[in-house]
């Protein structure tokens, strides 16, 4: 009982320091634009390097306890059947994305608060440094901790409990502030959780994840958004 009542704790601790890693990238690229935004200046070559370096450097550790905790490197990369999921919880994303729009839309609003918010943040921001952010620390980090983390190692007895409070929890982090962005927020929590329960394989989550936030970057940066 002890051992379980420390290993639970050991986990939830683990937990908590990982989701501050997976935050950091985001906070410093809002006060690094804000500061610029300060003095009037843009992102140049020099910073853009220096986020980049600081990022990896987060983006590795964050890989390197997943490892150790056997979250990712433990089942392989994808299987033939893991791409039918990919596909099937992709065409979930796109009807959840068309279902919170339309009820956004019909409540006066354009998109999401969360979105608008990031549309403003990364109009000053590079390309690459987009990419490297959104498109690929994001979806890793993201899944690590809020499927891999929950589900796989603080709920391990407990799945579906754990598919649960992964969503509740990915959810509220998106701030839904209507009850569109409360349709797309949790209703993408919920399609992540289900795909990590039935597949057991973070890099299922982590391909679909980077898939949806690629096409949001492009999006973003072809002025459609």
């Amino acid at each position: 009982m002890k051992l379980a009542v420390k290993y639970q704790v050991k986990m939830i601790g683990l937990f908590a320091v990982m989701f501050i890693l997976s935050q950091i990238p985001m906070f410093g690229l809002i006060l690094l634009t804000e500061l610029n935004k300060q003095r009037n200046l843009v992102f140049n070559l020099y910073e853009s390097v220096s986020y980049l370096v600081i990022f990896g450097i987060v983006f590795y550790l964050v890989l390197a306890l997943a490892d150790r905790l056997q979250i990712i490197g433990n089942k392989g990369f994808l299987k033939p059947k893991d791409f039918t999921m990919i596909g099937i919880s992709f065409a979930g994303m796109i009807a959840i994305n068309m279902l919170g729009s339309l009820l956004i839309r019909q409540g006066g609003g354009e998109t999401t608060i969360n979105q608008m918010a990031l549309n403003e943040l990364f109009s000053g921001v590079p390309f690459i440094v987009a990419i490297a952010v959104v498109a690929i620390g994001a979806p890793f980090m993201e899944e690590i901790v809020f499927r891999g983390m929950i589900i796989k190692k603080i709920f391990a007895k407990y799945p579906r409990l754990g598919c649960v409070v992964s969503i509740i929890i990915f959810g509220f982090l998106h701030d839904p502030t209507n009850l569109g962005s409360a349709v797309i927020y949790f209703g993408m929590g919920s399609i992540l959780a289900i795909l990590y329960y039935l597949t057991d394989n973070i890099y299922t989550n982590i391909t679909l994840h980077i898939f949806i936030n690629f096409m949001s970057i492009l999006v973003m940066y072809s002025g459609l958004s």
